[in-house]
């Protein structure tokens, strides 16, 4: 049989989310942060705390923000980077005068900013949350082309704001936008005129509410941290109700093999003895999902040539399989069993092949018409419908995944994954 699996939320509410009302003078105590724009203070005060909604890191490892009145310090700790956003209209905090523990480089600017340039999809997803999608101005084409927000698909289809391959072109782009969104890795030479923060940390920080509460990070340069904060803690909040509700679940904890295959990339003497790698995952947030599940984790390990018979001991005995491994298509059945060599004669050595249907399941649940997968976009945000999605495919009968409707993970026998297009986007831009 076939299923429709629903699609992420943030793809239907862009303007759901609005921007927080404005003061209509700048006279007094504000009462909220303002983010529009071009919003300057005139009449600075300093006594005036002009930053009243505020944000704290309760879980994420890699950065912080202390607040000042008029001005506030983050630090990317994983990119060793210090920002200093400050009010504008008020003056510009002179950083000798800060005393800011020593990081690699400070950049300085002026809040709330507005139009962006964003060299990576991730981010994108959390500022569809926060209703900044429609300030976007360039993103690179791959971007477009794998983007699994149909919001984002539709802006590639109807505006022309690719950025360009071209060095000197692509430099006039971004200086055109007030803030650039870059992976450290991708940003070597930066202009020192240039407004940016650096995106690397968002997946990874160690655990998944750590990387789903960068929400708040990316909220900062644009005065956004209400709707930042208050988006969050729904996803925080059911994240733990949902953990607690399995935590006393008793009974045998079925066993979960989370594996992968594919060319290994390894260093020598690994790639010399073969080039193909058999691997059950460690990655700490997904071993956090499956703990907080109530499952048991079929032991993390890597597995060559040499040595790939362990690997196929290791997973035998799993009662649930889910397959993470790279392929440009829809997986399937037939995939599984080619892609792992397992034979029908042999499926009955292995627990999970003996279900009916078997229980082998993919995170591609929902992608774009090129196969760009949302497991990697806003399941990094949506930690709680995560978490949902793998009660309900190991333990079915839970009431609290009664009325779930899954969007990632879908089951290689039965299911198919639900093809996200720009016509899912009921936005204008």
């Amino acid at each position: 049989m076939s299923v429709i699996f629903s699609a992420p939320l943030a793809l239907f509410v862009l303007g759901a989310l609005s921007a927080n009302a404005q003061p209509t003078t700048t006279t007094g105590q504000p009462t909220e942060n303002v983010d529009q724009a071009t919003y300057t203070v005139t009449d600075y005060n300093p006594d005036t705390d002009y930053f009243p909604e505020k944000v704290a890191t309760d879980h994420s490892a890699f950065w912080s923000v202390e607040y000042f009145n008029s001005y506030k310090v983050v630090t990317d700790s994983f990119s060793n980077y210090t920002y200093v956003m400050y009010q504008r209209g008020t003056p510009e905090p002179v950083l000798e005068e800060l005393n800011l523990a020593p990081t690699m480089g400070t950049s300085i600017f002026p809040v709330p900013l507005g139009t962006l340039t964003v060299d990576q999809t991730i981010p994108l997803r959390f500022l569809e949350v926060l209703g900044d999608l429609q300030n976007l101005k360039y993103a690179p084409a791959s971007t477009y082309q794998y983007a699994t927000s149909a919001c984002l698909q539709k802006i590639g289809e109807t505006s022309n704001y690719t950025l360009s391959d071209d060095a000197e072109l692509r430099r006039a782009q971004i200086d055109s936008t007030d803030l650039h969104m870059v992976a450290q890795s991708m940003h070597p030479e930066k202009d020192t005129e240039e407004y940016f923060i650096y995106t690397d940390g968002i997946t990874s920080d160690p655990g998944v509410l750590h990387r789903a509460e960068w929400i708040e990070y990316l909220s900062l340069p644009m005065n956004k941290e209400k709707i930042a904060s208050d988006d969050f803690a729904i996803v925080r909040d059911n994240y733990m109700s949902y953990n607690e509700t399995m935590a006393s679940v008793t009974g045998d904890k079925p066993k979960v093999a989370w594996i992968t295959t594919g060319d290994n990339y390894g260093p020598a003497p690994d790639y010399a003895i073969d080039g193909k790698k058999w691997e059950i995952v460690d990655a700490g947030y997904k071993h956090e999902y499956m703990r907080d599940a109530n499952l048991e984790a079929i032991p993390a390990g890597r597995y060559l040539e040499n040595n790939k018979t362990d690997f196929y001991n290791a997973i035998k005995d799993a009662d649930l399989v889910i397959d993470e491994s790279y392929f440009y298509g829809i997986k399937n059945s037939t995939y599984f069993m080619t892609t792992y060599n397992i034979s029908e004669a042999d499926a009955a050595e292995y627990k999970f092949l003996q279900a009916t249907p078997h229980a082998v399941f993919g995170p591609e649940g929902t992608i774009n018409e090129n196969y760009g997968s949302d497991w990697f976009e806003s399941a990094v945000y949506y930690a709680d419908r995560v978490l949902l999605d793998i009660i309900q495919i190991s333990r079915p009968d839970e009431a609290i995944v009664q009325n779930h409707t899954r969007t990632w993970f879908y089951n290689f026998a039965t299911e198919t994954p639900f093809i996200i297009t720009s016509a899912n986007c009921t936005t204008e831009f």
